[in-house]
């Protein structure tokens, strides 16, 4: 069996609520993800602007993660 090494995810409809709020266990979740060593990845058509907030409140915003935007 393989290790999972990256979740990418959708943001709008998926890890978003409809205020477009993160779940106190979406982020734990990830943060988890995160701390095990698996890379999150938010794929997102917003500007990297518009996914600023959840990057921070993910803890995604330094330089040892990923974003994919276009």
């Amino acid at each position: 069996m393989s290790k999972i090494k990256m979740i990418a995810t959708d943001i709008d409809g998926t890890l978003v609520d409809d205020a477009k709020n993160l779940s106190p266990k979406t982020i734990e979740v990830l943060k988890k993800a995160r701390a095990n060593g698996i890379y999150v990845v938010l794929c997102t058509g917003r500007p990297l602007s518009g996914v600023a907030n959840l990057l921070t409140q993910l803890g995604l915003d330094n330089d040892d993660n990923f974003v994919n935007y276009t």
